[in-house]
């Protein structure tokens, strides 16, 4: 039912060459800075291979030799503390670690949402590479339960220092929630030496792609159990070392009816709608039918329907499709309110190839029916939708056709949308919202304090071959250039490095205006573009 042809599978196998091979000898330039003292250069070093590993799947989900020489450096380089840390039966002060939040994206809603739920405990929040303004509703919910913000990078220094500062931020916390970015090392150098530290919690809020935190991750906190399944299999997580923790959500309140919220659309008020809510990026093409071709049949059996997407942006490939359906495929781009858009579904479907876990809940628990496709393997199930809440309700398909029957099954049938739309919502709000999520969290910080030896990396360094590997070229790869790879570590190396790599990139040609601004403005340090700003 793979959507994918032999060829490109056969073209999966050799990225997947090729992208090791690449990230090897970017662990060993890391490993060779190491070894002459050179730390900072071999934490930058460390991660630009992270980075490269996430945007070109090489068959790992994590590295015991990156990570490991990263607890390295941090263990050399941020000295723990001499005694033992005691903590009392459940955490008062909470420290949530960021690289980055803005007002757009599930990760940072989770943040904000986690705060004003726990509601009886201070939370503060430490962000490492925050370049843009922390968003309202952030703000807002850190300042109303007693805690601060942190921009960790604003920090005189390099990672090196600003690992420091987070560690020092840590000392006055009881435990430590890590929502970090797949490649930040600025929190595995902080919490290397687990002496003396907080607990952590690492939400594996990225579980379909490589990241490193595994090494300071005294629980990993899965959204989902195809996420939890593979980090036990390809990172090391060891049973008694996982959580599942559902996302949590803002109890919906309904302002409009669906016909009311259609007509402020500008949609026929009495038509059926379907919507999709993503970034751009979920919405690739494989197999040779993009996202719009893949709801035409449907469209065609029902004139009187409509898709909506927001978040896709400007597609042209998808022009063919959108003039077939008559001007009834309309597209929006990325934003932060969609509550209008929620609240006009009558039919709410999947993001593909990649699925959107918080749009699905968030769609869901407006009593909106959900349809996805999953057209993979068994081994892939990383790359489906099996959030809790959705057992039983989620209308799972394999084909186009069945896609097509299900959606049409759906529009025809008022009365079945309605009942498996409120199945859905209670499902949803029975273990993502108040109470029911609360009591999840409170069972997570009395596991992250259980008494359990240090974690540990042990993931093999071998890439594998089979799904959901050979498949992530097609569904998630985004392959960063030489200079681009080298551009994102450029301003945190050591002057003479910098200078040596800014020449070398400099002569790589056909340099855009924006790759010469970059260029220039990596002389500048981090935390100084930080106060600038």
């Amino acid at each position: 039912m793979d959507p994918t042809t032999d060829a490109q599978r056969l073209e999966g196998i050799r990225a997947i060459e090729r992208n090791f091979a690449s990230f090897r000898t970017l662990t060993a330039t890391a490993q060779r800075h190491f070894a002459t003292g050179r730390f900072g250069a071999a934490a930058a070093y460390v991660e630009m291979a992270a980075l490269f590993a996430l945007s070109n799947h090489c068959g790992l989900f994590a590295s015991a030799d990156l990570e490991n020489l990263a607890l390295r450096i941090g263990r050399a380089t941020v000295p723990g503390q001499d005694e033992p840390r005691r903590t009392g039966a459940s955490p008062a002060r909470i420290l949530h670690v960021a690289t980055a939040v803005t007002s757009i994206g599930g990760l940072s809603r989770m943040i904000w949402r986690w705060i004003r739920q726990d509601a009886t405990r201070s939370h503060s929040v430490a962000l490492t590479r925050q370049r843009h303004p922390v968003p309202a509703e952030l703000q807002q919910a850190v300042d109303a339960s007693g805690g601060r913000i942190h921009r960790v990078n604003a920090t005189i220094g390099s990672v090196i220092a600003w690992a420091r500062r987070l560690r020092d931020l840590a000392a006055d916390a009881d435990m430590v929630v890590l929502h970090v970015g797949n490649r930040d090392v600025v929190p595995v150098l902080a919490f290397a030496d687990p002496v003396g530290r907080p607990k952590t919690i690492y939400i594996d809020h990225a579980d379909h792609l490589f990241w490193l935190g595994v090494g300071i991750a005294d629980i990993v906190a899965g959204l989902r159990g195809s996420g939890a399944l593979l980090a036990r299999r390809r990172r090391g997580i060891e049973p008694d070392r996982q959580a599942l923790l559902p996302i949590i959500l803002a109890p919906p309140a309904r302002t409009t009816g669906r016909a009311e919220a259609k007509r402020r659309l500008g949609l026929d008020p009495s038509a059926t709608m379907l919507l999709s809510v993503a970034r751009a990026v979920k919405f690739r093409t494989i197999g040779g039918t993009n996202y719009a071709e893949a709801h035409l049949p449907f469209l065609r059996q029902r004139p009187d329907a409509s898709l909506v997407i927001v978040g896709a942006g400007p597609r042209p490939d998808w022009a063919d499709a959108i003039e077939a359906a008559g001007g009834r495929i309309v597209l929006h781009g990325e934003r932060s309110e969609t509550a209008l858009f929620y609240q006009a579904a009558d039919i709410y479907v999947d993001s593909f190839p990649f699925v959107s876990t918080t749009s699905l809940l968030e769609a869901g628990s407006y009593e909106t029916p959900l349809v996805t496709r999953f057209p993979y393997g068994e081994a892939s199930g990383i790359l489906g939708a099996d959030m809790p809440g959705l057992a039983g309700t989620l209308i799972q398909t394999r084909s186009i056709e069945d896609y097509t029957a299900a959606l049409l099954r759906l529009a025809e049938d008022p009365a079945l949308r309605h009942d498996l739309g409120a199945a859905t919502r209670a499902g949803i709000i029975r273990q993502h919202t108040g109470a029911g999520w609360q009591a999840e969290v409170e069972r997570l910080y009395a596991q992250a304090l259980a008494p359990r030896d240090p974690p540990r990396c042990t993931a093999a360094d071998r890439p594998a071959y089979g799904e959901p590997d050979i498949l992530m070229h097609l569904v998630h790869d985004h392959p960063i250039p030489e200079d681009a790879l080298v551009l994102s570590q450029l301003s945190l190396m050591p002057p003479d490095l910098r200078l040596r790599l800014w020449l070398r990139l400099l002569g790589l040609g056909g340099g855009t205006a924006n790759r010469m601004r970059d260029a220039v403005r990596c002389w500048l340090p981090e935390w100084l573009l930080v106060h600038l700003r």
